[in-house]
Protein backbone atom coordinates (compact mmCIF):
# COMPACT_ATOMS: atom_id res chain seq x y z
CA UNK A 1 0.00 0.00 0.00
CA UNK A 2 1.62 3.53 -1.34
CA UNK A 3 1.17 6.22 1.82
CA UNK A 4 3.26 8.55 0.20
CA UNK A 5 4.55 9.35 -3.15
CA UNK A 6 7.55 7.39 -2.25
CA UNK A 7 6.57 5.58 0.99
CA UNK A 8 4.49 2.80 1.44
CA UNK A 9 3.57 0.71 3.79
CA UNK A 10 5.92 -2.32 3.23
CA UNK A 11 8.84 -0.02 3.31
CA UNK A 12 7.65 1.24 6.81
CA UNK A 13 7.08 -2.44 8.14
CA UNK A 14 9.55 -4.55 6.95
CA UNK A 15 11.63 -6.98 8.95
CA UNK A 16 14.16 -9.23 8.77
CA UNK A 17 12.85 -10.95 11.61
CA UNK A 18 10.40 -14.15 11.57
CA UNK A 19 7.54 -12.59 13.39
CA UNK A 20 3.69 -10.76 12.37
CA UNK A 21 4.43 -6.82 11.74
CA UNK A 22 1.16 -5.79 11.19
CA UNK A 23 -0.27 -2.65 12.34
CA UNK A 24 -3.49 -2.39 14.04
CA UNK A 25 -6.00 0.78 12.45
CA UNK A 26 -4.58 3.08 14.58
CA UNK A 27 -0.93 2.25 14.11
CA UNK A 28 -2.06 2.57 10.75
CA UNK A 29 -3.38 5.93 10.90
CA UNK A 30 -0.30 6.79 12.77
CA UNK A 31 1.91 5.36 10.06
CA UNK A 32 -0.08 7.56 7.29
CA UNK A 33 1.45 10.71 10.15
CA UNK A 34 4.82 9.30 10.02
CA UNK A 35 4.97 9.19 5.90
CA UNK A 36 3.42 12.51 5.26
CA UNK A 37 6.58 13.55 7.31
CA UNK A 38 8.60 11.53 5.95
CA UNK A 39 7.83 12.65 2.47
CA UNK A 40 8.05 16.22 3.36
CA UNK A 41 11.33 15.71 4.49
CA UNK A 42 12.13 13.91 1.11
CA UNK A 43 11.02 16.88 -0.48
CA UNK A 44 13.14 19.11 1.36
CA UNK A 45 15.84 17.08 1.17
CA UNK A 46 15.46 16.49 -2.52
CA UNK A 47 16.88 13.06 -2.55
CA UNK A 48 16.07 9.70 -1.36
CA UNK A 49 15.16 8.60 2.35
CA UNK A 50 16.05 4.82 3.38
CA UNK A 51 14.18 3.67 6.23
CA UNK A 52 16.06 1.61 8.58
CA UNK A 53 13.36 0.82 11.31
CA UNK A 54 9.81 1.68 11.31
CA UNK A 55 7.23 0.62 12.44
CA UNK A 56 7.13 -2.92 15.38
CA UNK A 57 4.64 -4.71 16.59
CA UNK A 58 5.18 -5.44 20.30
CA UNK A 59 6.82 -8.80 19.45
CA UNK A 60 8.80 -7.24 17.21
CA UNK A 61 9.85 -4.82 19.76
CA UNK A 62 10.43 -7.12 22.30
CA UNK A 63 12.61 -9.08 19.86
CA UNK A 64 14.88 -6.12 18.89
CA UNK A 65 15.19 -5.12 22.52
CA UNK A 66 13.09 -1.71 22.01
CA UNK A 67 11.73 -0.02 24.64
CA UNK A 68 8.05 -0.90 25.99
CA UNK A 69 7.43 2.87 25.31
CA UNK A 70 8.81 3.22 22.10
CA UNK A 71 7.01 5.34 19.63
CA UNK A 72 8.22 2.57 16.54
CA UNK A 73 5.55 0.66 18.50
CA UNK A 74 2.65 3.61 17.75
CA UNK A 75 3.90 4.05 14.16
CA UNK A 76 5.30 7.20 14.65
CA UNK A 77 9.17 6.96 14.73
CA UNK A 78 11.10 5.78 11.65
CA UNK A 79 15.14 6.05 11.67
CA UNK A 80 16.37 7.15 8.20
CA UNK A 81 19.40 7.60 6.20
CA UNK A 82 19.68 9.70 3.14
CA UNK A 83 20.15 7.61 0.10
CA UNK A 84 22.62 9.14 -1.10
CA UNK A 85 25.05 9.11 2.22
CA UNK A 86 25.45 13.21 2.35
CA UNK A 87 24.22 13.18 5.83
CA UNK A 88 25.43 16.55 6.89
CA UNK A 89 22.99 17.59 4.12
CA UNK A 90 20.26 15.65 5.34
CA UNK A 91 20.56 16.96 9.05
CA UNK A 92 20.88 20.51 8.02
CA UNK A 93 17.30 19.75 5.90
CA UNK A 94 15.83 18.03 9.15
CA UNK A 95 16.86 20.72 11.24
CA UNK A 96 15.45 23.42 9.35
CA UNK A 97 12.19 21.20 9.74
CA UNK A 98 12.06 20.86 13.25
CA UNK A 99 13.06 24.54 13.80
CA UNK A 100 10.17 25.55 11.29
CA UNK A 101 8.17 23.09 13.41
CA UNK A 102 7.16 20.69 10.44
CA UNK A 103 8.99 17.54 11.32
CA UNK A 104 9.24 16.45 15.58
Amino acid sequence: MQLTKNFSLEELTATSKKVDNTPNATQLAHLKETANMLQDLRDSYGKGIRINSGFRSSALNKIVGGSSTSAHSHGYAADTVPSDGDMKTYQKAAAAMVADGKLT
